[in-house]
């Protein structure tokens, strides 16, 4: 499993995080069409006459108005089925915290891990109730650690003494 560089803050603690992966691209194709633009092409008012000049004029306009958007379309689609959309990255423990796809695990028996687990408020609350939610992501065992990071739905804050590079 790859995994992005970890990052270090300023009080030593580090984050282990998978690499973002691509997001789908199954309905791609409905993503140029924004509501506003469907309501401006579908309500159109002909309560005026129209003389054959202004008339040849207004779809002349049209057709390059409709060229355009189909142009335009078009290569919004080719571009968004070309290049992959990757997911945000995770770079803080907040964004930890309010990650779907990425779990927490964490260390009994680190001083972070104990921090985590023993928050009353913050960020740090919020990890340790979601590691308390699944009695498998509280861990002592660093082979377990190590196991369950190699699947890519789990992160792991530890202290930057602890793992030298």
């Amino acid at each position: 499993m790859d995994y992005t560089s970890f990052f270090v803050w300023v009080d030593g603690l580090s984050l282990i995080v998978p690499k973002p992966g691509e997001q789908s691209r199954l309905f791609a194709f409905i993503g140029p069409f924004q509501p506003s633009l469907m309501n401006a092409l579908i309500s159109t008012d002909s309560t005026e006459a129209f003389d054959r000049n202004s008339f040849r004029i207004l779809a002349g306009f049209w057709l390059l108005g409709a060229m355009v958007l189909v142009n335009s379309y078009s290569g919004i689609v080719i571009s968004s089925l070309t290049v992959p959309k990757m997911m945000p990255p995770i770079e803080t423990l907040d964004d930890l915290a309010a990650s779907k796809d990425v779990e927490i695990i964490v260390r009994h028996d680190t001083l972070i891990g104990e921090q985590i687990l023993q928050a009353k408020t913050g960020v740090y609350k919020m990890l340790g109730d979601q590691a308390r939610k699944q009695t498998d992501h509280i861990l002592g065992d660093p082979f377990k650690v190590s196991a369950m990071l190699e699947t890519g739905r789990y992160a792991y804050p530890f202290e930057m003494s602890t793992y030298q590079i």
